[in-house]
């Protein structure tokens, strides 16, 4: 299950000590203990939980894990089922497959055709869902989309704000594959390798779509330009003074909500692939404030722009659209 070891002086590599949390996790759930941290990095939570497996199974207790010896030979006999060790990611992934749903789309969109993809794509994980149950199904940079979707009763404004939670329901997908999926190609158990298989092909498939993730987040907020243009094209269209200062608001809060999503994108980009003091290790708890500063923004933006979009009207003498 492992290549090299895991723990207090060992070689740590990020996909063994993945593995070692994720089957101590197995464990600790059936004992009903608290789960640890699967981030692949050996710190004194992770050495901890590996002496307090050592102590209660009679072990040479010495926080450590070694391929082929009996900590992992222990672990792997008491995990039964080697498929559970992707347990907790598939609860997440399936968590933001239901999340996809609720965005609120328009139909035939370039972003709606995005998202109903990446759903059917974590489809495949459905048959294993039976693996998932007792895990937290919610990821760790999507805790502010668990609320709903966002709607803002403005078109531009919903498809911006769907726009942000995508790519942070798409964000979190990758950083679950890329930190929680062990890589033991060597399991002997079918369906582990058959789990093992889709994940991985999911990681290639995600990373392929993440230009398409970032193109869509960033030129969503053009979109609203349209509301400005029909305004100008109503028969009632008063081309007054207070108007001309109302349209240039307008496009200012527009040009705004754009600025500000090229320069979420771009620090998620950073804290995505910014590596911590052990190699393989991604900064979540940047990524996740990265995310909810985009979505607290966008939140702010929708009123501001809603309000703008009223003014315009009044001033221009246009009907709603």
């Amino acid at each position: 299950m492992i290549a090299s070891s895991v723990g207090a002086a060992g070689r740590n590599d990020p996909s063994d000590v993945r593995v070692v949390q994720c089957a101590l996790n197995i464990r600790r759930l059936q004992l009903g203990q608290p789960l640890i941290v699967v981030d692949g990095l050996v710190g004194p939570q992770t050495i901890g939980a590996i002496r307090d497996y050592q102590v209660h199974n009679k072990l040479p207790i010495d926080g450590r894990v070694d391929p082929g010896g009996p900590t992992i030979a222990s672990l792997r006999a008491s995990i039964k089922d080697e498929a559970l060790i992707f347990g907790a990611s598939v609860a997440k992934l399936l968590f933001i497959r239901e999340q996809l749903t609720r965005l609120p789309m328009q139909p035939g969109t370039r972003m709606s055709f995005f998202a109903q993809t990446f759903h059917n794509q974590l489809g495949a994980l459905e048959p294993f869902r039976d693996l998932s149950r007792g895990f937290d199904p919610t990821p760790p940079v999507a805790m502010g989309i668990r609320g709903g979707p966002i709607v803002f009763g403005f078109t531009g404004v919903d498809d911006a704000a769907a726009a942000t939670l995508l790519f942070a329901l798409f964000v979190a997908a990758m950083i679950i594959i890329m930190i929680n999926s062990p890589a033991f190609r060597k399991a002997v158990e079918v369906r582990a390798k058959e789990l093992d298989r889709i994940v991985q092909q999911l990681g290639v498939s995600l990373n392929v779509k993440f230009e398409e993730a970032i193109a869509i987040i960033v030129s969503v907020a053009d979109e609203t330009i349209d509301a400005a243009n029909k305004c100008r094209q109503s028969p009632t269209f008063n081309a007054s003074p207070e108007c001309a200062e109302a349209l240039k608001q307008f496009r200012f809060i527009v040009d705004r909500i754009r600025n500000q999503l090229r320069d979420s994108t771009f620090k998620l980009l950073l804290a995505l692939f910014k590596k911590g003091s052990q190699s393989g290790a991604f900064d979540v708890r940047e990524i996740r404030r990265q995310i909810e500063v985009a979505l607290n923004r966008m939140r702010q933006n929708a009123v501001d722009l809603q309000v703008e979009l009223q003014n315009m009207r009044d001033k221009c003498n246009c009907p709603e659209v």
